[in-house]
């Protein structure tokens, strides 16, 4: 076997190994001694699997006689891993024959916990027919529980397909007494694979019957693996655990488990509430023992359980509530449980129709008037549940109980009602309605404004039978504009003539002048004695020219005037500003017309535009005259279309008003730029030193794209107006976080409004303690505007382009969009410096602007050069990602352009953000040889920074 393995003749080798062990037992025993000796190990291994193959058990009898228990136990390894498991079968008959327990134990944990679960199944089937059959299943069981999760649980399956209940649930018994992570890992397996929950169901019975203290432990490894697999045990504790022991566990899982996201679209439950969900299905004894257990201080997760409990059947929900109620709880909480845990309206309608008519007459009742006041319960279930023709206490009390809600509601419901023909219904919750303190006004304009007229008017008029006169003048103050000309008719038709002149007078006290006036106007339509007797009354309450109004309307109406007469300039003022905040655009503009004349002004109408209100806004308070700039113009859109002079002189009358120049100033979400722009032209108008200038900087540094205010500042420097770019600038040093200001720093240095060492100093002022992030914020604003993102062969010196011309090619790419810009730089011959561009457009085809051998880029491009001038470089924009020479590239460019610049943009610019250019980079071109050139945006006159935001050199020319 030696001088074969040299040799190389391992097939030789392997059959001489086979021969052998279908030797003697003595002579393979021999040959194994042999082997062991020359230390031979692979050998010994390779004899082992040949004899296994072979008459096995005449050469374990062999071995187990002479006490080789470990060629033994190697031999029977070999068999369990090379025989068919019949095979394996037989030897443990031979082994049993012999009593040769130990060793048959251990050939049946091998198989066990080797084979595969087919294999395994396949085992336990044939041991089944074995004299010592329980010992052998337990045995192979046992070991089959100490595999990988896996494996267990594709047995499980196995077993469960094969209808072997019995080892199924032996399985996990054993498979519960592993390590709690093992366990947990198990239990995620059996949740997912397993169709009808079955080995779930039986690892954690077996869990919580052997090791029930540690169930929070197994919840707690689940969480990170499988939070269905959470849910799924939760739900199997709910159902099984005693109520001392699931108590403690809904306390610790509504602490401490987070919400579980089971499904996908869904949101996520939490923990207790699938637990509690689960046990609330117990009887309803069960469940009043678990709310005692979990006791007052749990009461939130008592409240979760009986809100399951009651949504369930009716007779069960029944029984439920009569055995809470037997241990005290009280029936304000169940019937709040009960309407959130019930399905829908019928649910409660139904609970409430099984429960007992005497000793729970209470109840029930209270149950369908809280169910008719919750507004969860919309107007179509009230109406469905009412055509089921329900019990007459019962739909009394349902719509007694929508007549609670929101005057919104009731209004809609009482739509409904009318609307599938049910008018009986709807008068009874008009009925109910009109006896609510307080809501009935409002419940009639609500009507109104959905178009039950009849129904409002008729709620409006038992209201003003009902109410007194401060009663009626509240109601009239919260009532709608759109509805109180409606309301004031009704209450004035209804009422007696002396509680009319009451009314007028609560509304004065009120300061509502508007509304008395209102009043007023509509008791002028009455008959005339009902006018004589209300200015009689008046008179008495110190209203005399209202009153003598009155008399002249009950005379001759035709003279008098339609509207009545404010009693004074200062009820005419405060007519004007609650008329046009109730949208009375026509009396508003009469008692303007009014304030005009007494103050000398000229008159206006009701469609007075701003700029023509501007001279008469002083003449009106300023209550009244927030109102009409409020109402008559939107300010946030009047910035950016008016002209500066009409903005300063705007700012300049809104000095005394700051809540409008809040409004004034506030950034709309689209166009801020031209906002800000706008702001700052008529900043600029204003004089030194006033606080209106310290609000627009304000109001400009809060642009949420620091990008556009990068813009906003670069048009102000191009404007001409460098005090104010530099304004806007030291603004937002102040004012934005560091991680914002590389831009602006950067404006600032290139455009010489400051030097670094200056901005580092104010940094550090504003914000002491952070040099480093400072310094990092000018070492962002100095770096490169190229990522090395490709592959390249190296860095010359740097390409430095002046600021003007940074900005005519980024102008240009934007402009040119969704078209391709093209253009070339020139500059000096004797120069490396960059002094002009020239857009090419339409673009030209690449090898035509950049190769010799065409004639026309020589002849379209020399007429753009002055003398001499050469073509410094040429720029290109791409719409790649990754801006890099292509091949075709190298093959046409020439040296007759010193650079080839490429600019990419990442999303589509606008006008008014042109800092979406994403890079710009440069390249030389040599042959087949591409170096890139770091890009620098620096003035000509000064040195320009590297990486570090260190001055370096400039090249010479």
């Amino acid at each position: 076997m030696q001088a074969l393995g040299e040799a190389g003749y391992w097939q030789y080798k392997e059959q001489l190994l086979r021969h052998t062990a279908e030797q003697p037992a003595a002579a393979v025993v021999e040959l194994l001694h042999a082997l062991e000796d020359s230390e031979a190990l692979t050998d010994i291994g390779l004899v082992f699997d040949a004899a296994a193959l072979g008459d096995v058990s005449t050469l374990v009898r062999y071995l187990l006689q002479r006490d080789l228990r470990v060629y033994a136990a190697r031999l029977l390894d070999a068999v369990v891993r090379r025989r068919p498991v019949k095979d394996v079968v037989d030897l443990l008959a031979v082994l049993e024959a012999d009593g040769r327990r130990h060793e048959a134990d251990g050939v049946v944990r091998d198989a066990a916990t080797h084979r595969s679960p087919r294999d395994v199944l396949a085992l336990l089937t044939r041991l089944e027919e074995l004299g010592e059959a329980p010992r052998y299943l337990g045995v192979a069981l046992g070991a089959a529980s100490l595999r990988k999760p896996q494996a267990i649980a594709a047995l499980h399956q196995q077993l469960t397909d094969a209808e072997k209940g019995a080892m199924a649930v032996t399985l996990m018994d054993h498979a519960s007494r592993q390590a709690v992570t093992v366990v947990a890992e198990t239990v995620a397996l059996l949740a997912v694979d397993t169709v009808d929950g079955a080995g779930l169901r039986q690892i954690v019975e077996s869990f919580v019957r052997r090791r029930c203290e540690l169930l929070w432990q197994l919840l707690t490894h689940l969480v990170p693996r499988s939070r269905p697999a959470v849910a799924g045990v939760l739900r199997l504790l709910g159902q099984m655990l005693p109520p001392d022991s699931l108590a403690p566990l809904a306390q610790r899982t509504l602490d401490c488990l987070p919400p579980l996201k089971l499904e996908e679209g869904e949101p996520p439950r939490e923990g207790v509430d699938i637990l509690l969900s689960a046990a609330a299905a117990r009887e309803s004894a069960q469940i009043a023992d678990l709310v005692q257990a979990l006791g007052d201080q749990r009461r939130d997760a008592a409240d979760i359980l009986v809100k399951h409990a009651l949504n369930r059947p009716p007779a069960d929900a029944a029984r439920t509530v009569t055995a809470l109620l037997s241990t005290g709880t009280d029936e304000d909480r169940l019937i709040r449980l009960a309407i959130a845990g019930a399905p829908g309206l019928e649910g409660v309608l139904a609970l409430a129709g099984v429960l007992e008519p005497t000793t729970q007459r209470r109840l029930r009742s209270e149950l369908v008037l809280s169910a008719g006041a919750c507004p969860a319960f919309h107007a179509v279930s009230v109406v469905g549940a009412l055509r089921r023709r329900q019990p007459g206490w019962m739909a009394q009390a349902l719509l007694e109980g929508v007549a609670l809600r929101h005057e919104d509601l009731v209004a809609e419901q009482a739509l409904e009602l009318h609307r599938h023909g049910q008018r009986p219904y709807a008068q009874l919750l008009l009925s109910a309605a009109a006896t609510v303190p307080g809501t009935a006004a409002r419940t009639a304009a609500a009507l109104w404004e959905k178009g039950l007229t009849e129904d409002a008017v008729w709620l409006w008029t038992r209201h003003a039978q009902m109410s007194s006169a401060d009663q009626l003048a509240h109601a009239i103050c919260q009532s709608p504009a759109g509805c109180v000309t409606a309301f004031i008719r009704c209450c004035v038709h209804t009422v007696a003539p002396g509680r009319a002149a009451e009314l007028i007078n609560a509304l004065a006290h009120r300061a509502h002048e508007h509304l008395a006036l209102a009043v007023l106007s509509e008791a002028a339509t009455t008959p005339p004695a009902w006018i004589l007797a209300c200015a009689d009354a008046l008179d008495g309450n110190g209203h005399t020219g209202q009153a003598a109004w009155l008399r002249e309307r009950a005379h001759s109406p035709g003279d008098a005037p339609l509207w009545p007469p404010p009693e004074n300039a200062a009820e005419a003022a405060s007519a004007t500003s609650r008329l046009y905040d109730m949208g009375y655009s026509a009396h508003a503009d009469e008692m303007l017309a009014h304030l005009i004349n007494l103050s000398s002004t000229q008159d206006t109408g009701s469609s007075v535009p701003m700029i023509g209100l501007l001279s008469l806004l002083n003449a009106i308070p300023a209550r009244a005259r927030q109102r009409l700039l409020t109402g008559i113009v939107d300010l946030p859109d009047l910035v950016g279309t008016a002209t500066p002079e009409y903005l300063a002189h705007l700012l300049q009358f809104l000095t005394e008003s700051p809540a409008l120049r809040a409004r004034l100033f506030a950034l709309p979400a689209h166009n801020q730029s031209g906002h800000v722009q706008a702001l700052l032209t008529a900043m600029d108008t204003l004089a030194e030193g006033d606080p209106v200038r310290q609000e627009i900087l304000d109001a400009s540094v809060c642009v949420h794209n620091m990008l556009e205010l990068t813009g906003i500042a670069r048009r102000t420097l191009a404007g001409g107006k460098r005090q104010t770019a530099r304004r806007l600038i030291w603004h937002a040093l102040h004012r934005r976080p560091l991680t914002d200001l590389p831009p602006l720093v950067r404006l600032a240095v290139t455009h010489n409004l400051a030097g670094r060492q200056e901005i580092h100093t104010i940094l550090r002022q504003i914000h002491p303690g952070t040099e480093h992030d400072i310094l990092a914020c000018l070492d962002e604003a100095f770096r490169p505007e190229f990522h090395l993102q490709v592959p390249r062969s190296g860095h010359r010196s740097a390409l430095v382009i002046p600021p003007h011309l940074h900005e005519m090619i980024s102008l240009h790419v934007l402009q040119t969009l969704p078209a391709t810009a093209c253009g070339i730089i020139v500059g000096p011959r004797t120069s490396r410096r960059l002094t002009n561009c020239q857009h090419l457009n339409p673009a030209p085809a690449l090898p035509v602007l950049l190769g010799e051998r065409h004639p026309v880029p020589r002849t379209a491009t020399s007429a753009l050069l002055r003398d001499n001038e050469e073509i410094k470089a040429v720029y290109y924009a791409l719409s790649s990602n990754v801006p890099y020479p292509s091949p075709a590239d190298i093959a046409r460019v020439t040296p007759s352009a010193k650079h080839y610049l490429i600019v990419t943009f990442h999303d589509t610019p606008t006008d008014s953000s042109p800092d979406k250019i994403e890079t710009l980079r440069a390249f030389t071109v040599h042959g087949n040889t591409i170096q890139e050139k770091q890009v620098l945006v620096a003035p000509d006159d000064t040195p320009p920074f590297d990486l570090q935001g260190r001055k370096h050199k400039r090249p010479s020319p």
